[in-house]
């Protein structure tokens, strides 16, 4: 080749070039090595915990009370050995726990990972193989790095790298993208910026809707192909993202704004929506974990401080609600939202939280009971409804809970459940949805139970101050009678009925117009025959899971308890009662000038709120309805209908079509409506809109017209 000027100047910007490259990828790592460790350190460290590890440590590097010989799913109380070595570590680096640099302490947090390393645990359970033991270890080798032989960092990073994209649990979903995370952790360790940059793809990768494992187009999450709503690996997912994202940032392999956009929608659309004002865990979502102890805690701020180091998408939403759960600023986030993915109904108001949770033929009833956990779980989809003013009304009682009348449920009571491997089953119905605009609406369950012969029509229609709850239908074939229970709850205070303080005890009550316990009413337009128990119940935890921790240790609680009879094998049975969330016993008394139930038979239930203008229909089957003097409804398909009135014009319309099955359908309305989907029919006197409905993984979500 010629070498002329030009050539040696062409040479030289490309060496530049590499040069520059190869700094700015050392810089990265760098980078990406102290961020990884301050957030380790950004952890309280006890100077009381620190002390006892060390004063307690056996010469072989082993702690006391841990059993190091059960590795099964159950057990694997090594977590603890793992936990312990983090946490000292913790204390070595943090310039402010008092044992910082200190050489007393290095030789036992060394002495306890000599152990583990000449052991190298494997447990039964695939999760802590592949996600728990590599993520202790990666922050463990992160922390005390400079403190390793060759020998140790080498075996570290080994035990390290079982958390990759050939292991078990590297499926799409909850678990990948942390795998993800702990592989780019091991690639900074190594100073291989290649190893860092092929699971930053991975994450970018998985930053996606889908309808498979991962954020469905409603923003609710699924782990497994079950279909059912797993917020937990939602929330696992979503913290994994915004912490890799906050620890990229100005780095080579940060995440665009784009790109985080999508688990910030999650975050907001999804998990916020799961959580009381925001804040708590609510019971209603929780599927395995709720056997587990504290599954009712407040929500994470870490993943908000993430996403907002890392995006200003959504910002000002981000701060606001991180705001709300630092107690800095009282909850005012409210609607309602419905999950077609997962079958689940979301109503907040700023004073109080209630869910619907139900399943179809199209997903599983629960979760699984993995690693013996929710042994008992078998109806907590049965169209379970939980009321929740601060969010800790629940925390503590499942232990002592009766599992087969969960609240909001119609259940057959057996003399017990059946075994664990009866928990998940497949629904058996597909008119199972809900329909809301946004601000207000309802749920519709054709409910066939996979556990028991019995069949019933349940709906829930939600407002302001009130929510309505219809059965119809209700019909059994098993010799246990049937229950629907209101509410399950820890007892708090008084318990009035019809305005009399009631006993501790189990009651039967005839004629009751009213109940009211802890700052929620429940009205019947109808007296009604109620059973209540409000008294002391004892349980464990060992007959939930068979998780190691769990004994047969008594637990004792006071619980409100109240529900219906149906009796046995009935045969076309019926409730009706409306749920007041947030009132005294006065308010509760005084009621009235509510919703008006129109309809509750097995073919159509409806109500209207004549105050708020709002109708709400449940039609499982084509037909027609009056819904005001004047003022009807027809389907020519089974659907869901929500109309809202302005004055005696209507405003608009939401529709949505439970079964995901049809393409379109029609809805008349006995009224002159304009809008570019409708035309009026002068000689049926009605305005037949023609409704195209959302298809793929956006079937069953709710259709908007406005007038």
């Amino acid at each position: 080749m010629r070498i002329t000027y030009r050539t040696i100047g062409l040479l030289v910007v490309a060496a530049i070039g590499v040069s520059s490259a190869a700094e700015e990828s050392e810089r990265s790592l760098e980078l990406l090595r102290e961020r990884f460790a301050a957030a380790q350190l950004d952890r309280s460290v006890s100077q009381g915990r620190v002390r006892e590890l060390m004063d307690t440590i056996e010469e072989d590097g082993t702690w006391p009370g841990i059993d190091y010989d059960d590795v099964s799913r159950t057990g694997f109380q090594h977590r603890s050995h793992l936990d312990n070595m983090l946490h000292l570590a913790r204390a070595f680096r943090q310039g402010d726990s008092g044992f910082q640099g200190d050489a007393e302490l290095r030789d036992v947090v060394l002495s306890a990972l000599d152990f583990w390393l000449e052991n190298d645990f494997i447990c039964d359970n695939w999760w802590h193989n592949e996600i728990g033991t590599p993520g202790h270890m990666v922050n463990i080798l992160l922390l005390l790095e400079d403190e390793l032989s060759e020998e140790q960092l080498a075996k570290g990073v080994a035990i390290a790298s079982r958390a990759n994209f050939d292991g078990v649990g590297a499926r799409p979903g909850g678990d990948f993208v942390k795998i993800a995370e702990l592989k780019a952790q091991r690639g900074v360790i190594e100073r291989d910026a290649d190893v860092v940059e092929r699971a930053t793809q991975a994450i970018r990768d998985e930053l996606r809707i889908t309808t498979g494992r991962g954020i469905q187009p409603d923003f609710s999450f699924h782990h497994r192909h079950d279909g059912v709503y797993t917020v937990s690996y939602g929330r696992g997912y979503a913290a994994a993202v915004a912490g890799y994202a906050a620890n990229t940032r100005d780095t080579i392999f940060e995440l665009s704004d784009d790109e985080l956009s999508v688990a910030v929608d999650l975050e907001l659309d999804g998990i916020r929506w799961t959580n009381v004002h925001g804040v708590y865990r609510h019971v209603g979502i929780l599927n395995r974990e709720i056997t587990r102890r504290g599954a009712i805690s407040t929500d994470s701020t870490r993943r908000l401080v993430d996403f907002l180091r890392a995006t200003d998408y959504r910002r000002d939403e981000l701060e606001e609600l991180l705001e709300v759960r630092r107690e800095m600023q009282e909850p005012a986030h409210e609607g309602t939202r419905f999950y077609w993915r997962s079958d689940y109904l979301a109503h907040q108001r700023p004073t109080y939280y209630v869910s619907v949770r139900m399943y179809s033929s199209r997903n599983h009833s629960m979760e699984s009971p993995h690693n013996q956990e929710g042994l008992k779980n078998h109806h907590l989809a049965d169209g379970s409804n939980f009321v929740s003013r601060t969010g800790r009304e629940y925390d503590g009682i499942f232990p002592v809970w009766d599992w087969q009348k969960i609240p909001g449920t119609t259940v057959v009571q057996k003399p017990e459940l059946p075994g664990a491997g009866d928990v998940q089953k497949p629904g058996l119905t597909g008119f199972v949805g809900g329909a809301s605009d946004g601000e207000y609406g309802f749920a519709a369950f054709d409910f066939e139970s996979p556990h028991d012969p019995l069949q019933a029509r349940k709906a829930w229609f939600f407002f302001d101050d009130e929510y309505v709850c219809l059965g119809a239908g209700i019909q059994s074939d098993a010799e246990h009678s049937v229950a629907t229970t209101l509410d399950q709850v820890l007892l708090n205070g008084e318990v009035a009925v019809n305005g009399e303080p009631l006993e501790r005890g189990e009651h039967a009550l005839e004629d009751v117009a009213w109940i009211h316990h802890n700052g929620v009413g429940y009205v019947f337009p109808s007296e009604t025959s109620v059973h209540i128990a409000n008294q002391a119940v004892t349980g464990h935890w060992r007959r939930l899971t068979r998780q190691s921790w769990a004994t047969e240790d008594e637990v004792e609680e006071d619980v409100f308890k109240a529900w219906l009879n149906h009796g046995e094998q009935p045969a076309g049975a019926s409730y009706e009662y409306i749920v007041l969330p947030d009132a005294d016993a006065g308010e509760t008394a005084s009621y009235g000038n509510g919703p008006v139930t129109l309809a509750n038979t097995s073919e159509l239930q409806a109500v209207t709120h004549p105050g708020l203008g709002i109708s709400q229909v449940a039609f499982y089957e084509a037909g027609e309805i009056e819904l005001t003097d004047g003022l009807s409804v027809e389907v020519n398909e089974p659907c869901l209908v929500m109309v809202r009135r302005s004055g005696e014009e209507v405003e608009s319309l939401t529709v949505a079509e439970p079964t995901q099955t049809l393409d379109a359908l029609e809805v008349g309305v006995s009224q002159q409506l304009e809008h570019p989907a409708a035309e009026w029919d002068a000689e049926a006197g009605l305005t037949r809109i023609n409704v195209d409905l959302p298809e793929d993984g956006y079937a069953g979500q709710s259709v908007v017209f406005e007038f």
